[in-house]
């Protein structure tokens, strides 16, 4: 996944069991988090982003949800971050992705007028 740095971003996140079919997301709350590759803790405080998505899903029967973040959200340094998806219910965990890497890449024009 690519993130311009400072921009706004949508995509559509397939949540999805292991044989592949779709995972329903009916008053469920998706998570995505980014973290430095570093962070070890056990918890999100030091997490760069940590977003909550929840109700309405753009279509929560087949498992799919979208992921916004504004220009505030995406304003960390340029680089390479680990990320994951998890799906709450009730405080907890109902699915969770394995964690992937993200790239926040910087913009070449930085001109405003």
């Amino acid at each position: 996944m690519h993130i311009q740095k400072g921009n706004p971003y949508s995509a559509p996140i397939e949540i999805t069991y292991s044989d592949g079919s779709p995972y329903p997301l009916t008053s469920k709350i998706v998570f995505f988090t980014v973290k430095k590759l570093s962070d070890k803790r056990n918890d999100d405080t030091e997490a760069l982003i940590a977003k909550s998505i929840t109700d309405p899903h753009t279509d929560p029967a087949n498992g799919i949800t979208t992921l916004s973040l504004s220009e505030t959200e995406t304003d960390i340094p340029a680089g390479q971050y680990k990320a994951d998806i998890r799906v709450y219910q009730a405080a907890a965990v109902q699915a969770n992705s394995e964690t992937f890497i993200i790239e926040i890449i910087d913009i070449v024009t930085k001109r405003i007028a």
